[in-house]
């Protein structure tokens, strides 16, 4: 199984306090077949003498240094530079168990897979809690109907997650396909990810937590202000429509792109009411620069319910559908009621998977 070559790309931009733990995490995997590419984006602390140290020592260590250019930037900059079978992500602030590597390549090699993923330890502070599904999850795509599915009821949703940090994928998908990252700041994972998805034929889920995500005040999902998560997360969507149309599944974009907006309006913050959420997201929307566009495939979507029903289950089509109504009509009221339906219905399957977890465990 050793023989298949590794590349691990970890970007990196200020994060000297947790870089030696994220570099030695990588070191230690039980599968030694590793290429470690340290990407400094420029970083303005000590990052960069730190890759360089730990690379002297390790030859498995490629150490790049560049410009600042962000994360999308150093991921290309590892994915040019990768030589391995499989490639794998991971940020630097975050760690690795172990054993993930040989367990995901495990996974890959046994089931001829073309994509896996894996659960999450998230620690905050001194909290510490298991992110993903409960249980091993196949999906076959045998045809377009297969995929379409898949991505509605299940990636969009996030049920599966978005992270490119929690997966491991083939370089030569990535090649073929001329797959990469854009230039946003928020959702790149998430834009990564569909692209990738798009030409597979099989994934894997498997619920061990093999990924350490860190919490941190002052990372980038925390700090980007919401009218710009907005803007991007709808920018990238529509650069997904004019590039990807003609090998979307069914060439239903609308509703993926439906789908996906009325999970990232989300609930309401604390002190915020459902109704100050709702009105405020759809504020921003108008904001962005992709409205006219968004509208007229909110009239795609209202128009063609035969097509929504067949791959869209309950209660991701009711949401959606109530969500792009409301970007027509502006009646929050009805999108509201199903919303409180959707967000009850994710309470008590939250519920469920705890109670499995407890049971498994």
């Amino acid at each position: 199984m050793e023989n298949a070559l590794v590349s691990v790309i970890v970007p990196i931009y200020g994060v000297e306090e947790y870089l030696p733990a994220c570099i030695e995490s990588v070191q230690r995997q039980t599968y030694r077949n590793l290429q470690i590419l340290l990407v400094d984006d420029g970083s303005p602390d000590a990052c960069g003498e730190i890759c360089d140290r730990y690379a002297e020592n390790d030859p498995r260590i490629q150490v790049i240094h560049q410009p600042n250019g962000g994360v999308c930037a150093a991921r290309n900059a590892g994915l040019k530079a990768a030589k391995g079978v499989y490639i794998c992500f991971l940020d630097g602030d975050d760690m690795m168990k172990e054993n993930l590597v040989c367990r995901a390549v495990e996974e890959m090699e046994s089931g001829g897979y073309d994509l896996c993923s894996w659960g999450t330890e998230v620690r905050d502070g001194d909290r510490s809690f298991y992110v993903g599904r409960r249980k091993k999850m196949r999906f076959q795509f045998r045809n377009e109907r297969e995929t379409a599915k898949f991505l509605c009821r299940w990636f969009f949703t996030a049920r599966t997650g978005w992270e490119v940090g929690r997966r491991i994928f083939r370089r030569s998908v990535i090649e073929q396909f001329g797959i990469c990252f854009g230039d946003a700041v928020f959702a790149e994972d998430m834009d990564f990810t569909f692209r990738y998805l798009l030409h597979c034929k099989s994934y894997l889920f498997f619920p061990e937590p093999l990924y350490i995500y860190h919490v941190r005040s002052s990372s980038v999902m925390r700090t980007i202000d919401r009218q710009k998560q907005v803007s991007q997360f709808l920018s990238v969507l529509q650069r997904q429509k004019a590039e990807l149309s003609e090998i979307m599944p069914l060439r239903l974009f609308y509703l993926y792109e439906a789908v996906a907006l009325s999970q990232f309006m989300g609930e309401p913050e604390p002190g915020e009411s459902p109704e100050e959420k709702v009105c405020a997201t759809a504020a921003l929307l108008k904001n962005c620069d992709g409205w006219e566009s968004l509208l007229q495939d909110a009239e795609k979507m209202a128009e063609n319910q035969a097509a929504v029903r067949a791959v869209c289950g309950q209660p991701y089509r009711a949401l959606a559908n109530a969500f792009f109504q409301f970007l027509l009509d502006g009646n929050e009221k009805r999108y509201l009621k199903k919303s409180r339906i959707y967000f009850r219905y994710l309470a008590l399957r939250r519920i469920k998977q705890h109670l499995l977890g407890r049971k498994n465990g």
